[in-house]
This record gives C-alpha cells, structure tokens and sequence, in this order.
C-alpha cells in the first residue's frame, strides 16, 4: 500500500512540475505577444497600409484615440484599433 502512494505523490508532483513549466513558457509568451501590439498600435500612422485580424486589406485614412478610418477601395469603414494585426510594409 505504501508503494501505491509513493507512485501517486511521484506522478502527481511530475504533473505540478509539467504545469510549472508550462505556466511559465505561456506567460513569456503572451508577454511577447502584448509587446508586439503595444508597438504596432504606438507606430501606426495615417497612409500605412495594413491587415486585420480578419484578413481585410487596407490603407489608414485618419486615426483616433480608438478608431481607425481605413480605405478599402472606394470605400472608407472605421475599426478599433485593436483590430489592426499586422503593418505592410
């Protein structure tokens, strides 16, 4: 009985240890990925030419403080900024 709880503490710690590591590994991650937004929304500028997260292309007409007034063709549609994933360059 007492090698049965020996193997069960064995694996549970190898389990908290495995969430650990992941735990850690998913918040450099993220942090990664929130430094890249911060500065893409901090150099974005009227004329760049840009995608979103849906995939739509477009070139920045006028920004706000929240809103971004893109021209897609003739026409021209507003977005949160937030929307904005990638610069062309």
């Amino acid at each position: 009985m007492e090698n049965v709880f020996n193997d069960l503490l064995m694996v549970l710690f190898v389990m908290v240890v495995l969430f650990v590591i992941y735990t850690i590994i998913s918040y450099f991650r993220l942090k990664k990925t929130r430094k890249y937004y911060a500065d893409l929304q901090n150099s974005l500028k009227k004329g760049d030419e840009v995608i979103f997260l849906g995939g739509v292309y477009g070139k920045i007409d006028k920004l706000t403080k929240t809103c971004a007034y893109i021209k897609t063709g003739n026409n021209i549609i507003k977005v949160k900024r937030e929307t904005i994933s990638q610069i062309i360059k």
